[in-house]
């Protein structure tokens, strides 16, 4: 079982500079610290909002509201999925929500929900009288690419939407660098204790990291470009290198990178096609600094990638789409996840 609250801080200059003998209680107070990030602490994998009084977004009949794909993090066990419904943009019809989950890797799907979405013929806004909070926890299993799509029937209206990742709290040593030694004093320190504890704490920062953003328009419409010079693809109009009022992200990667490098590595992933020739989604801060592009060559829709690094600062960034010139690029949705193979 590992430890549900939070550990002490542990202090390198207390128990870990030359010239010091190795403590085992240095040892224990690693153990517990590293047992609770396997077992409680992980990461949000999708979050979205759609803006009260908008009753339009939902499609009459079935729609493809968003996507986005993820990496399940090292000791992830399971999904947790939030979602706030509100009234459906119908008098009729069966209006309902469901998400499928692929796990790319290993070619398994699930299906969470559906998540059945009400009629309420006399209400004309989206009073908190309206509203329905749904969950759901679906298995998943670790270290493995996911992709997710959010699916509407008979305009259903999912307001919000919370996905993260949670462990199982009870592990074993068998899986997930969990460590069940039982460390006391004078006991004798293995190399087999401190390899458990170094090996899980390099697969959670490689796998575990916190950056995720997606991006989908807001009824799961695609953006189409032609023109090979990039486009904003949240307003579909700034050009150029952004600046702070360009419709983006910001994000503190401030000591996110390991000692030996200077940025972050991720994963850029673009839902989209391209009829012929190819299209390009790209990654580009304020400074007019390109940290990766993801290419688009297919006819048929699909997710590509591309991985790189972001400098590990306090920075703030656009997703730009280009065409070629002369075929249309469609993009349906946008991931850019903290990831290290």
């Amino acid at each position: 079982m590992s430890h549900l609250y939070y550990a002490p801080l542990i202090h390198p200059n207390r128990d870990a500079r030359n010239g010091m003998y190795p403590a085992t209680s240095f040892y224990g107070r690693l153990q517990h610290a590293h047992n609770h990030l396997v077992g409680y602490r992980h990461k949000t994998v999708f979050q979205r909002q759609w803006r009260l009084g908008n009753k339009t977004y939902s499609g009459a009949s079935s729609t493809n509201l968003a996507r986005f794909r993820f990496r399940t993090g090292y000791g992830a066990a399971y999904l947790r999925i939030v979602m706030l419904q509100c009234v459906a943009n119908t008098s009729t019809g069966d209006p309902r929500t469901e998400i499928e989950l692929v796990n790319v890797t290993d070619a398994v799907t699930t299906t969470a929900g559906p998540w059945q979405g009400f009629i309420d013929t006399t209400s004309t806004g989206d009073e908190p009288s309206t509203w329905r909070i749904v969950t759901d926890t679906i298995a998943v299993t670790p270290a493995k690419v996911y992709t997710a799509t959010i699916k509407t029937y008979d305009s259903c209206r999912p307001m919000s939407i919370l996905v993260m990742e949670i462990g199982s709290g009870t592990i074993t040593e068998a899986v997930d660098f969990y460590s069940a030694t039982n460390v006391v004093s004078d006991a004798p320190i293995f190399d087999a204790t401190r390899e458990t504890i170094l090996g899980g704490l390099g697969s959670m920062y490689r796998q575990n990291g916190a950056l995720q953003i997606n991006w989908a328009n807001g009824n799961g419409a695609a953006l189409t470009r032609s023109s090979a010079t990039p486009v904003n693809v949240v307003n579909n109009s700034s050009t150029g290198t952004p600046t702070a009022a360009t419709p983006g992200y910001s994000c503190d990667l401030r000591y996110r990178n390991s000692s030996s490098r200077t940025g972050v590595p991720v994963e850029l992933a673009v839902y989209g096609s391209i009829p012929a020739g190819s299209g390009t989604v790209r990654v580009i801060d304020t400074a007019g600094t390109t940290h990766l592009t993801a290419t688009v060559n297919s006819a048929t829709p699909g997710w590509f990638t591309a991985t790189g690094t972001i400098t590990a600062s306090d920075l703030k960034f656009d997703f730009q789409a280009a065409g070629d010139g002369v075929n249309t690029l469609s993009v349906y949705a946008v991931s850019l996840v903290e990831y290290e193979s």
